[in-house]
């Protein structure tokens, strides 16, 4: 998929055919009234905690204020309520594959990607990975990286998750009270 708009009528696959279950529906992209997104979303199951964390990766025409429909969005609440929420554009494109492997995503230039096992394979499995740079600012509170110096752009990395299977950078995450 190419970061730009399609100027015109948009044909949308609706109904899965055969073989693209988690393929691109949108074919040659997203016009201004079109969306197609992959969605994963994670929330705490410990009762008062309401800690969640929403990832999707988007081409999507529905934010014509962003220059282009290839985004990748993470939003979530951390366990004091806090909401907290980044877009990043995939500036260079993005790719989709399904196969028999499963199926990958790669949103070039927000540096991020997504993978699924397939589904007919024991231990389905999602892996989700966000790259880039983390900068602080005064105001904000100092947040440590967890033996990982990979980050999602201006996003650090917060343990939000407490006994939850999640794994970042090669290592089981958890919360400290």
């Amino acid at each position: 998929m190419h970061p730009q708009y399609f100027n015109g009528t948009v044909p949308v696959e609706k109904i899965s055919t055969p073989g693209n279950l988690d393929g691109i529906k949108l074919k040659p992209s997203a016009n201004t009234s079109s969306s197609d997104w992959w969605y994963f979303n994670s929330q705490v199951t410990t009762p008062g905690d309401n800690s969640t964390v929403e990832i999707v990766f988007f081409n999507s025409g529905d934010f014509k204020q962003q220059p282009h429909p290839l985004s990748v969005q993470v939003t979530g609440v951390f366990p004091n309520g806090t909401r907290f929420h980044k877009t990043s554009m995939a500036d260079g494109g993005a790719t989709v594959i399904v196969d028999e492997k499963g199926v990958r995503g790669q949103w070039k230039g927000a540096e991020a990607n997504f993978s699924r096992t397939a589904p007919d394979k024991p231990d389905l499995t999602y892996t989700i990975n966000i790259y880039g740079t983390y900068e602080s600012y005064s105001s904000n509170p100092v947040l440590t990286n967890r033996g990982t110096d990979e980050y999602f752009q201006t996003v650090g990395h917060a343990d939000l998750f407490p006994k939850m299977r999640l794994v970042t950078g090669g290592g089981r995450t958890g919360y400290k009270e």
